[in-house]
């Protein structure tokens, strides 16, 4: 199920001329690093409504932290 949803989602973003990614950083209740991963995008419906959604895809486990 949750495929079908991110593939949904996957082909809006697709179809949208203006998306971007936002990756936010934070830790898990066990101090292990992980990253959220949103994309917003700008729907245009076939009634001529545009609106701008936000959907979350996945948590990314963060491997290794390197600060330079």
């Amino acid at each position: 199920m949750s495929d079908k949803v991110r593939d949904k989602i996957a082909s809006l973003v697709t179809l949208a001329k203006y998306f971007a990614v936002i990756l936010g950083c934070t830790p898990d209740i066990n101090h292990q690093e992980q990253i959220s991963l949103v994309v917003r995008f700008v729907d245009i419906s076939e009634s001529a409504q545009i609106t701008v959604k936000k959907s979350f895809i996945t948590f990314l486990e963060v491997e290794e932290v390197v600060f330079q």
